[in-house]
């Protein structure tokens, strides 16, 4: 059997690429476009290219593998003798050209097959200054995305999930910023569609996404800001450090995305940074599993989300966002009928008013106590002035507007 000849491929800068699920996207909207719905053998190629090269077996990509698996050549091809895939990548070329040219001419992403080669380059591009001041007004809506979880064993979900979580209850305490509600947003969580789609459904101006890389104790978050009619970048930024310092990062993002986001629209008073209030990295871990396993809204999370509350506490004793978890659990435990109320009341409101004897400005606090009022007190008059309280302080607080 002929070998297939060798590729000159270039080389992708890890640096400047895209992340894959941000690549994943694009492509669903290139595959979709005009030049490309109606050339089935044209999007098998063009996909198989970009998932071997996202799953880093770029160095497997060439002339016979894609004329095997993909063009359904019996395995005697001979890529010396058979010039189909050439004059294939040359077509392939000439579409990807045209898509760029027409409806993808707004786009931020690039997806480039190098002359010469069959393995793509995915690279971002430039936002002219112009463009990145489209609205000098400012935007007012946004919607934060989960942050995809890049490490290298995949175990950081819970981690990923919580900056974004945070970011997003620090932009929501920004006065004239109105940020998509959390239960909305995760709605999307793994799935790969164009940010202006996102934006789109979700009613914002701009969605911030990022990804988190988790390594040994150094955390690495890349985060970018985009603008949903033109899908366009509008700020991006990449934030490398020891894990300790994930609240200085967080509030560092938060800072950025406001000064991008309303470009001297709101008149912001102080620092509006959320303070984790606790200054423990363990605590603070075991606080983000929690949320990550009370997210889940099944018994069996929330009684993990418990254990993890506790943990937090064991850490930092003062850790008051930890004591309203612990009161958030015992509430739906009990409605998930494992606790009875006359065990499940006493423990959650013990918990809420300590997280509020900790920290007297904690919102998520009163926002437990209202619940417990309306649920087992039946002080709805005292429990919808809480909630509109609270909702005044957080408009976008998910687990306020659930309960």
């Amino acid at each position: 059997m002929s070998q297939p000849p060798e590729d000159h491929s270039s080389q992708i800068s890890a640096s400047d690429s895209p992340e894959p699920e941000v690549v994943r996207a694009h492509l669903e909207s290139i595959l979709k476009s005009s030049a490309f719905i109606r050339s089935e053998r044209m999007i098998r190629f063009l996909r198989f290219s970009v998932e071997e090269c996202l799953q880093e077996r770029a160095d497997q990509i060439n002339e016979y593998r894609i004329a095997v698996e993909v063009y359904d050549r019996p395995s005697s091809f001979d890529p010396h003798i058979d010039a189909t895939i050439r004059v294939e990548a040359g077509r392939l070329r000439s579409k990807l050209r045209e898509y760029y040219e027409t409806e993808g001419k707004e786009s931020a992403i690039r997806i480039d097959l190098p002359k010469g080669s069959y393995i793509p380059v995915f690279k971002r591009v430039t936002v002219p200054a112009k463009t990145i001041a489209i609205r000098e007004h400012g935007l007012k809506t946004i919607a934060v995305l989960p942050f995809a979880d890049m490490s290298p064993q995949r175990d950081q979900e819970y981690l990923s999930d919580g900056i974004a979580e945070e970011i997003m209850f620090q932009l929501s305490r920004v006065e004239g910023v109105r940020v998509a509600a959390q239960t909305s947003v995760f709605a999307f969580k793994g799935a790969y569609q164009d940010i202006r789609d996102i934006g789109k459904k979700l009613g914002v101006e701009a969605v911030l996404e990022g990804s988190v890389r988790k390594y040994q104790n150094t955390l690495r978050i890349r985060a970018q800001l985009i603008d949903v009619s033109s899908g366009l970048h509008i700020w991006s930024d990449v934030y490398e450090s020891e894990l300790e310092d994930v609240f200085k990062i967080q509030g560092e993002i938060s800072r950025s995305v406001v000064l991008a986001l309303m470009k001297g629209f709101l008149q912001t008073t102080g620092d509006h940074q959320l303070s984790p209030s606790t200054a423990s990295m363990p605590a603070y871990d075991a606080y983000l599993k929690g949320r990550f396993h009370w997210n889940r809204q099944s018994e069996d999370g929330l009684k993990m989300a418990l254990s993890e509350f506790n943990r937090a506490i064991a850490s930092d004793p003062g850790f008051a966002r930890a004591y309203v978890g612990l009161s958030d659990c015992y509430r739906l435990l009990e409605f998930w009928g494992d606790l009875s109320p006359q065990e499940a009341y006493p423990k959650a409101k013990s918990a809420a008013l300590t997280a509020l004897n900790l920290d007297s400005s904690l919102a998520e606090a009163r926002a437990s106590l209202a619940a417990l009022k309306a649920i087992y007190e039946w002080d709805w008059a005292a429990s919808e002035e809480e909630f509109l309280h609270v909702l005044r302080i957080i408009p976008n607080y998910p687990i306020g507007h659930q309960a």
